[in-house]
Order: structure tokens, then C-alpha cells, then sequence
């Protein structure tokens, strides 16, 4: 390729050309232009604004062993995946997961106006409730069970009238010995055989030997992190 014309001085590309089979005389053809290249680019470089903005209002749902099940509440329209969910082993399929992926749409007609839920399991608080309401589908579950950034906060409660929103909480701490006894038989009798068919796996963002515990506390300390960080003994 030749890169750069002056006079009748000829510019390739650096070990592209070899020069032992040109002989005087040979015929050699430009094939590219600088400026036109230039001018070319020109027309395609930038971020193009859609003729058309359609919005997507996706509802998300599905369970593990069974196809994804994705609609437009705008359109009707509704897709399934062609594989069935798998169990998370490294990270969840969270909501912010679910937006970034759908909100890929490049430069169609298309953007993503919202995407919504039916259960959510909130251990946060603060700040997060309001974003808890406003992702949720009408009559979806929100269940609390910590306030890691505060459980005292003003805010719109409306949202539960719109949607129908069902608000709920649990905690074991203040539950009698007979109430956790309760909850421990259901575990053992409905949840252990889960984990021992690992049909339900924790979360595990990072493992570290005993000796690299400073390690651990550290990336804790950043909050990156999705699931548990375990020390190996």
C-alpha cells in the first residue's frame, strides 16, 4: 500500500513490500488517497443521531432451567432465549446487568426507556428504595432484609399505589428459639437438597488463602466486588 505521494517519490508501508521482485519499469498503481481516505471518514465518524427514537419498556423474567422471557410493554412484543438460564456462579444477573446489556442498541431507532422487575431481594436501603420502586413491574414483590445505607428516609411512597407493590421485610434476630428452629427444619428440608444438586450456588466474586486475609478486607473495602469473598484455610 502506498501510504504518501511527493513528486515521483513513492511512501510504503514499512516491511510490506518486497523489493527484490520490482524491477525498472514495472507499472505501479495507487490504490489509496490520502484525502479522499480523509474526506471518506468524514462521512461516517461521529455518533449518528437516530431518525427515529422508538422507546423499549422490557419486562424481564425467568427462573433457572427455564428460557429467559423478555417483553415490550410497548409493543406486545415478547422473545424467549434459545438456551435456559444457568445458575450464576461468578455474578448475578442483576437488574444494572439487564440494563447495560439491553441498552446496547447502537445506532438503531431504539433506545431503553426502562426495564422492570418482579421480586426483589434488597439488603441496602437508603437511597436504593426509591430505585427499588421505580424498577419494579406492577404488582411486583420487594422484600427487605437490611438497611446496610440507612432505614430512615424521605420519600414517595405513590409508586406502591401505581404498581400495587407488595413491601416487606424480615429479619431472624428477634424471632423466638421455637420460630427459628422452624426456619431451620424448611432450610434443611427445601434448600439443602438445592445446594447438594447445585441447582442453587452461592456467589463467589473472589477466593484468597488464610495467609492473604489483608487482600480480602481490601477489595472488600472497595465495594466492587459481587458476591462473597472467601477465605480458603
Amino acid at each position: 500500500r502506498i501510504y504518501e505521494m511527493s513528486g515521483t517519490r513513492l511512501a510504503f508501508q514499512r516491511g510490506k513490500l518486497d523489493f527484490s521482485k520490482i524491477k525498472p519499469g514495472d507499472r505501479v498503481w495507487k490504490t489509496s488517497d490520502q484525502a479522499l481516505d480523509s474526506r471518506l471518514r468524514s462521512t461516517f465518524s461521529g455518533d449518528i443521531a437516530p431518525r427515529q427514537t422508538t422507546p423499549l419498556r422490557l419486562h424481564v423474567s425467568g427462573r433457572v432451567g427455564e428460557p429467559m422471557h423478555v417483553k415490550d410493554e410497548v409493543s406486545g412484543a415478547e422473545i424467549f432465549s434459545a438456551m435456559p438460564l444457568q445458575a450464576a456462579e461468578k455474578r448475578p444477573l442483576s437488574a444494572e446487568t439487564l440494563r447495560e446489556q439491553f441498552g446496547r442498541l447502537g445506532g438503531t431507532r431504539f433506545y431503553l426507556e426502562n426495564l422492570t422487575a418482579d421480586l426483589l431481594l434488597d439488603m441496602v436501603g437508603g437511597d436504593y428504595v426509591a430505585r427499588n420502586f421505580k424498577v419494579m413491574a406492577t404488582e411486583g414483590r420487594i422484600v427487605q432484609i437490611a438497611f446496610q445505607k440507612g432505614s430512615k428516609l424521605d420519600i414517595d411512597l405513590m409508586p406502591i399505589m401505581l404498581k400495587r407493590l407488595t413491601l416487606t421485610g424480615s429479619t431472624l434476630r428477634p424471632r423466638t428459639v421455637a420460630q427459628k428452629a422452624h426456619i431451620a427444619r424448611e432450610l434443611e428440608e427445601k434448600v439443602w437438597p438445592l445446594l447438594a444438586a447445585g441447582k442453587c450456588r452461592p456467589v463467589v466474586h473472589a477466593t484468597f488463602p488464610l495467609k492473604d486475609a489483608n487482600k480480602a478486607h481490601e477489595m472488600l473495602e472497595t465495594s466492587d466486588h459481587t458476591g462473597k469473598i472467601i477465605l480458603t484455610v
